[in-house]
């Protein structure tokens, strides 16, 4: 098999680009018998070189952003160095993108920054927040803390430098304070650049799919699955910041089904014709 376009895979926030290793990349070499060109690392910005021969005629790539955590306009400037990089070593025309959470909010800042030259025939999406993650809200958490720590009052500083020391003992690979998690704050929480991207042009000659996830809830509670917890979880946070609709949204355990739905940003459900080119896709499957 020879797909058209060459595709270029993007991980998530937190994660490097051997996520995809395994079940994806040997489906994609053992079942299709696509080729691989390699990995497109970055480091601080800039795509290194490619040190595997063979790659100008691969079918896939995966992206390697310098940050696991970094913002999502940065990750969207190393995106376009790479879909340039392809282009140019494959001389196709266009590529497929296919982001993973984060990576699928980088690869609609890219196509909304080249609106006009993007270079682009799919867009598939998976569990990506387009309309944010409740989990997100820690980052309003994190630096609310940090702001009351560096206060000149000890009545104020001393608790919320403690709060600001539990945090940091929670917050795992991704620190609550990261760039990435202030982009992904929900609009309803404050989230200014998601509600700014939504409302930007997307380019209507891009064919848009959506991978959505969705945790059986009666079945977790059987099983009590880690899935189902995590669901439960992002259900409490929601309700906590006030989202009593996305309450009773399914989800993935970290993004309602709503939110990873890319039909439902602003430019699109303003104008029902714009989703001629969609697809939404449900799957059974937790987000991490």
């Amino acid at each position: 098999m020879k797909v058209p376009y060459p595709i270029l895979l993007m991980h998530g926030l937190g994660q490097k680009a051997d996520v995809w290793d395994g079940p994806a990349t040997s489906y994609f070499r053992q079942d299709l018998g696509l080729s691989s060109g390699g990995t497109l690392r970055f480091s601080r910005g800039t795509l290194l070189p490619l040190m595997r021969r063979g790659s100008a005629d691969a079918d896939f790539y995966t992206v390697a952003f310098s940050s696991p955590y970094d913002s999502i306009n940065a990750w969207r400037d190393e995106l376009d160095q790479a879909v340039q990089y392809v282009l140019q070593a494959t001389g196709a025309e266009r590529v497929i993108l296919i982001g993973y959470s984060m990576g699928g909010l980088a690869s609609r800042a890219y196509l909304t920054k080249r609106y006009n030259d993007h270079k682009v025939k799919r867009l598939i999406t998976i569990g990506t927040p387009h309309l944010g993650s409740p989990y997100a809200r820690a980052w309003s958490w994190m630096t609310s803390m940090q702001s009351c720590s560096a206060s000149s009052n000890p009545l104020l500083s001393v608790p919320c430098s403690t709060a600001v020391a539990t945090m940091r003992g929670l917050q795992g690979d991704v620190p609550f304070d990261a760039p990435a998690l202030r982009d992904l704050r929900r609009p309803e929480d404050d989230g200014a650049y998601l509600r700014t991207l939504g409302k930007y042009a997307h380019p209507l000659d891009v064919e848009y799919v959506s991978v959505v996830g969705e945790v059986d809830m009666f079945q977790g509670i059987r099983q009590l699955s880690e899935g189902w917890v995590q669901e439960l979880f992002r259900k409490v946070l929601a309700l906590a910041g006030g989202g009593l609709p996305e309450m009773f949204e399914p989800g993935d355990g970290v993004v309602s089904a709503r939110s990873q739905d890319i039909m439902n940003i602003e430019y699109f459900s303003v104008d029902p014709s714009r989703k001629r080119a969609a697809r939404t896709v449900t799957v059974g499957s937790v987000h991490v």
